[in-house]
C-alpha cells in the first residue's frame, strides 16, 4: 500500500472521529441539559428524534453536493457547519430552535460520516481490508465515548463544552485538508 493512500485513511477515520464525538457529545449533553431546565421526557425525546431526521434528510442531498463541490470540500464544509451549529447550542432559546439545530447538526454530521465510509471503503485494499476496517469501527466505537468524558469535565452549565466539542471537531478536520485523490478533490464542473 502507497504512503499517500495510508494517509488518506488515515484521514477518513479522523472524519468518523468527529462523527462520534460530535454524537457522542451532543445526545447526552442536549438530554441533561432539557432535563435541568425542566422539559418532559417526552418533550427531550422528540427533541433527541430531530438529529436522526437529519441524517435521513442528508441521504437525499450528500450526492449532489459531492458532485458539485467535490467530496473533500463537502467533508470540510460540514464540519464547519457542524462546528457552527454547536457553538449555536448554548445561546439559542432551548425549545423550538433546537429542534431546528439538532436537524442541520444531524444533516451535517451525517455527510462526514457517508463520505468517510465511501473513502474507507475506496482507500482500503487487498490483505488490508479487514484490518482498516476494524481500525476503523474501533476509532468510531472510541470517539463516542469522548462526548460523555468531555461532560465530565466541563459539567453542563455554560457553554464550555459546546465550545471545547467545536474546538475539537475543527482540529480533527484539519487533516482532512491534506487528503489527496483526484476523485475525492475534484468536483464534477
Amino acid at each position: 500500500m502507497d504512503r499517500q493512500r495510508i494517509i488518506n485513511l488515515l484521514r477518513a477515520i479522523s472524519a468518523i472521529t468527529v462523527f462520534g464525538f460530535t454524537l457522542g457529545l451532543m445526545f447526552p449533553l442536549l438530554a441533561l441539559i432539557m432535563e435541568k431546565q425542566g422539559f418532559s421526557s417526552d418533550v427531550i425525546g422528540y427533541n433527541s428524534a430531530m438529529q436522526p431526521l437529519g441524517i435521513v434528510l442528508s441521504v437525499f442531498a450528500i450526492p449532489p453536493m459531492v458532485r458539485r463541490f467535490g467530496a473533500k470540500r463537502t467533508v470540510i464544509g460540514a464540519a464547519i457547519l457542524t462546528a457552527a451549529v454547536i457553538v449555536c447550542y448554548p445561546f439559542a432559546p432551548v425549545f423550538w430552535w433546537w429542534f431546528g439545530l439538532r436537524i442541520l447538526h444531524g444533516f451535517f454530521v451525517s455527510t462526514l460520516f457517508a463520505i468517510s465510509e465511501a473513502w474507507i471503503v475506496r482507500f482500503a485494499e487487498g490483505a488490508w481490508r479487514s484490518r482498516i476496517l476494524a481500525l476503523y469501527t474501533s476509532v468510531l466505537a472510541l470517539s463516542f465515548g469522548g462526548g460523555p468524558i468531555l461532560i465530565g469535565i466541563t459539567g453542563i452549565d455554560g457553554p464550555a463544552p459546546f465550545m471545547i466539542g467545536a474546538l475539537v471537531l475543527l482540529a480533527a478536520t484539519i487533516p482532512i485538508v491534506f487528503v489527496q485523490d483526484e476523485a475525492v478533490d475534484g468536483a464534477d464542473e
